[in-house]
Order: C-alpha cells, then sequence, then structure tokens
C-alpha cells in the first residue's frame, strides 16, 4: 500500500475545527454527550458497599468504598489546587496530610462552559472548581504478591470540556471482571489548561508556557509510578487510553520527553496528532502564534495596559477567566486555549514529524475510529446541499464539482452524507491509519480497528456508529439513550477483553476469541468490531486514494 500522506487538503479534521464556527462545535458535543452521558449509568449490581481498609498512598491515608469485590477510590488529590500564583504553573505534587481522607465522592470538574446542556452531560459538572486536580481508581481486593495491570483513561471534550466523573467512564466492570486497576483522572481544561503568554514563558524557568493540561496529566502518571502498587497495580505496565482529546492526548504523551517511561503501551480512540497545532512564539503556516492569542485573552480580561499582567489576571476569578477564554472561531481546533502547543518543553518539537521519523516512544499501540465519526457533525451543522457547496469551495475551489461528483451528491440528503463521509473518512479515518502505519514500521504489535456497531434502536433512528459510539461496550455500562439487547452485551464484553489483554501484553489476541490481525501497511488489516466479529482490509481506500490525489 503507498504510504499515506498529508497533502495541502483536507489536511485533518483539526485544520477543519480552526475554520469552524465554536456554536457548531458546542453543538456537537452537546449533542453527542447529551445522547451518551444524559443520565446516570444503571447498574446490574444490587451489592451493599462498604468502607475499604485504609490504603497508604506517598501524600496520605485514604478510604474508599467496597462493592462487590471491586474497591472505589474517587477524587484522590494527586496536586495541590492550581490556584491563585499557581494558576498557569506546572502542577505540584499533593501536599501531605495526616487524618485518614475519606474518598468516596468525584471531585469537582475542571471549569468550562456551562449550560443547562452540559450540566446535564456530566455527573458533577453543577461543581465545577479550579480545585479539580484529583483521580479515581478502581482495583479489585487485593490478594498477596499479585499485580494487576492498569489503565490510565483519559476522557475527550475537545480540551475545554468533560470530566472523569462521566458515567461511562466507570471503571467497576474492568475492574471486576477483566481484573485490571482502572485510573482516570481530571485535567486542567481551556484557558486554565493550554494558556501561553510571554510574561508567563518569561518566570518559567524552561522559558515556556502552555501545555499545562498535558503536565497535569503527566503528573497524574508519576502519581501512578509511586502508588499504584498499593492498590494492586503494577507499576510496570500501565496502558494509557483515552478518546477524542483523549486520543490526541494519548499520542501528545507519546512525544513528550517528560512522560517518557510513565507508560508502556497506548490506545488512540478517534483522535490522533493533528496536522497543524500553533507553536508557542512564532507563526507557522499562517497560525498565530500561542502567547499571541494569550495576550488576547489578556485583553479581554481589560488588562492590555498593565506592566505586570499575571499579577492581575492570577487575581481575576475563576470565572471571569472561564468567560474570556471560551474557545472563538479564531481560536477553535488548534488554539492555545483549548488545544497543547509546540513550547519547546513538554512537546519540544513538532509532533506529527517525531512520529513520521519514527522517534515517537516505541511501545505496543492501538488506533481507529467508529464507523460513522462525521455523521453527528453533519447533523449538528445542518449540512445540506447550499452549505456542502460553500463547504467544499472555501477549501477545494474548482475541485469542488469532482467531489460532488465523486460522492453522487445530487439533493440535501446525500449532502449530508457525502459531508459525514469526508469529516469522518479524511479527520479521522486516515488519521488513524496514517498513526498505525507510522507505528508499525517501528513496531510489530500495532493494531487498527474500526467500531461499527449500531444498537437496533439506533438503526431506527438513522444515528449510526458516531463520534463516542464505542465508550459504553468498552467500559460494559447501559447508554441511557437506547437498549442494549444480549447481543450488545455480548460484544461489550468482547470489546472490553480485547482492550484488557491489550494492556496486560501488548496484544489483544488470546481466550479464543476472533483473531485480530498485527497493522502492516503491505496488508492494510484491520479489525471490525461488529457482530460478528471480523478482520477487513483497506479501510476507506478508495475516499482516502481519491483525497490524497485531489
Amino acid at each position: 500500500m503507498a504510504a499515506l500522506t498529508l497533502n495541502k487538503v483536507g489536511k485533518s479534521f483539526g485544520e477543519f475545527m480552526t475554520t469552524c464556527r465554536i456554536e457548531a462545535m458546542a453543538r456537537v458535543f452537546i449533542l453527542a454527550l447529551i445522547i451518551l452521558f444524559g443520565i446516570q449509568v444503571e447498574s446490574k449490581a444490587d451489592s451493599k458497599e462498604e468502607m475499604t481498609e485504609i490504603v497508604q498512598t506517598s501524600s496520605g491515608p485514604i478510604i474508599g468504598m467496597i462493592k462487590d469485590r471491586v474497591r472505589t477510590f474517587l477524587g484522590i488529590p494527586y496536586a495541590v489546587p492550581p490556584v491563585g500564583f499557581l494558576r498557569w504553573k506546572p502542577p505540584v505534587a499533593s501536599a501531605m496530610w495526616v487524618k485518614t481522607r475519606q474518598t468516596v465522592n468525584f471531585s469537582p470538574s475542571c471549569p468550562q462552559p456551562r449550560t443547562e446542556s452540559l450540566k446535564r452531560m456530566v455527573r458533577g459538572i453543577d461543581e465545577m472548581d479550579e480545585d479539580c486536580l484529583y483521580l479515581n481508581v478502581w482495583a479489585l481486593t487485593r490478594k498477596e504478591n499479585e499485580l494487576l495491570p492498569v489503565m490510565f483513561w483519559i476522557h475527550g471534550g475537545g480540551f475545554y470540556s468533560g470530566s472523569s466523573s462521566e458515567p461511562n467512564y466507570d471503571g467497576h466492570y474492568l475492574a471486576r471482571h477483566k481484573k485490571v486497576v482502572l485510573v482516570s483522572a481530571n485535567y486542567r481544561l481551556g484557558g486554565f489548561g493550554f494558556l501561553a503568554h510571554p510574561a508567563l514563558s518569561a518566570e518559567s524557568p524552561n522559558g515556556s508556557s502552555g501545555n499545562y493540561g498535558l503536565m497535569d496529566l503527566i503528573l497524574a502518571l508519576k502519581w501512578l509510578r509511586n502508588n499504584i502498587r498499593t492498590f494492586g497495580g503494577d507499576p510496570n505496565n500501565i496502558t494509557i487510553f483515552g478518546q477524542s482529546a483523549g486520543g490526541v492526548s494519548v499520542c501528545a504523551l507519546m512525544v513528550s520527553p517528560l512522560a517518557k517511561g510513565l507508560f508502556h503501551r497506548a490506545i488512540a480512540q478517534s483522535g490522533g496528532l493533528p496536522s497543524r497545532i500553533r507553536y508557542r512564539n512564532r507563526v507557522l503556516r499562517g497560525l498565530e502564534s500561542m502567547e499571541s492569542l494569550g495576550k488576547q485573552l489578556q485583553e479581554r480580561l481589560g488588562l492590555q495596559d498593565e506592566s505586570d499582567p499575571l499579577k492581575k489576571m492570577r487575581a481575576r476569578s475563576w470565572q471571569e477567566v472561564l468567560q474570556a477564554s471560551v474557545p472563538s472561531s479564531k481560536t477553535a481546533g488548534g488554539g492555545t486555549l483549548n488545544h497543547f502547543s509546540v513550547d519547546g518543553h513538554v512537546i519540544p518539537e513538532y509532533p506529527l514529524k517525531v512520529f513520521r521519523e519514527g522517534r515517537q516512544v516505541n511501545i505496543p499501540f492501538m488506533a481507529g475510529t467508529t464507523a460513522d465519526e462525521g455523521l453527528i457533525f453533519a447533523y449538528t451543522t445542518r449540512m445540506n446541499l447550499e452549505n456542502l457547496d460553500r463547504f467544499l469551495r472555501v477549501r477545494y475551489g474548482k475541485k469542488t464539482q469532482n467531489i460532488l461528483n465523486f460522492f453522487k451528491v445530487t439533493d440535501d440528503q446525500s449532502a449530508r452524507r457525502a459531508y459525514a463521509d469526508i469529516i469522518g473518512t479524511i479527520g479521522f479515518v486516515r488519521q488513524a491509519k496514517q498513526h498505525a502505519q507510522m507505528m508499525s514500521s517501528i513496531q510489530s504489535d500495532t493494531y487498527l480497528y474500526q467500531f461499527s456497531r449500531v444498537t437496533e434502536e439506533g438503526r431506527k433512528r438513522n444515528i449510526g456508529s458516531f463520534h463516542a459510539y464505542e465508550l459504553p461496550y468498552i467500559f460494559h455500562v447501559k447508554p441511557p439513550w437506547t437498549t442494549f439487547d444480549d447481543d450488545d452485551w455480548h460484544l461489550s464484553d468482547k470489546v472490553a477483553g480485547y482492550w484488557t489483554r491489550f494492556a496486560k501484553t501488548g496484544n489483544p489476541n488470546g481466550s479464543g476469541n476472533v483473531e485480530w490481525p498485527a497493522y502492516k501497511p503491505e496488508t492494510d488489516e484491520y479489525m471490525i468490531l461488529d457482530l460478528p466479529l471480523r478482520s477487513g482490509q483497506h479501510l476507506s481506500k478508495e475516499v482516502i486514494k481519491f483525497f490524497n490525489n485531489l
């Protein structure tokens, strides 16, 4: 198979989002998350909860809850609250405490846009606070000398929304039935997590700023290295996995020297390295520098004439900073307010270049997408024939008619389908295949998948296997928007099995399941996660070839 390349057209979903209105972005995430997370997940178990034994961490003793042999510890602080002088600073490991701390409730979510819709999305969204750097652990009751694989989950949400408390991320099933230790963590979002500014770079001993949210995840991984053994987890077998922005974070951690040695396997779900990200202090490919965008936040706070802006910016309430830093059409998809950047320290150089040259961390790797990634974007942008024509002409100019002919676009319905195919294939599938190809050049345990299952009710509603559709199957929780039948629960068990076997050994195969072939560019094989489970070849080959040659 010819090498997948990024050309000047349709480079990535990240490029597309750079030109989108933020109102459309918000509708996308709101709809997707309301559908998935609108009400609390039902629990199959009805066992009585009791308190666990006291567990001694590096910061102090904690106690959690136990149910069905699974110990749950919620809201464990892994960092000092990043408030006041510590706002826009690298995270500092949590202070010590002496009295046993009860960890039975999720922490507040990190500050993010707050609407009635968002409050229905994320459990605990009405409890937002800048003091939000906490993590959660699900672990079996410990057997002496038994250490289990650890899976570290990174939530999505476009880097400006989301929380580790979302119901679909419940780790009970994976801990109890798949025998892994599941950990999830909050990280700073939006203007709190990714702001760069010349004054911040000047005060930093590393001469850089931004990427605080990514540094939060690195500190959480260091907490695992130092503490997870006391929960029965193996600090030498940690898998990082995440979806959407979480998948982007996974790939970013793979190129950060600060994260080296902190994890041993990686799964990127519907997210990878964008083809265009901003640099901290220089313009590249027409994108303003991150520090320039940081100065714009200073101006929106009314502090443009201050000689010492940081002092007053840090004195503002988090609510004021949040209001000023909500992503706009100018910063969406690659801006300092809701994305990581090339800062010379956390991310020293262009991440895609590192992957292309095979200098990323060499570990077993899995990547994939859902079958209808772009469908929800087509609906939420109210795509029709007129809008599609406008969208294509801005990006492809005189080649627009070639694209319309290729997708056989004749009316609003076919326009919506074509738009979904373009966004899904070029923004997600091509990216996942490219990552698999680059990883396979250095790592034989590289695997590609596409999740294509749709429930019976989903088929009736014609929603397809949209962005984030796979999450309830991985965590084995009932999505509140539909009914899982026996086949869905069966598939969920199989998918969770693939994920956890990969975490245990670096290979998803075993236990007599359908063989998942390792990815090789010459065979271009991937796993189809649907019933029946099966392998396929040449995922979206014709569409990718068409756009690569356009």
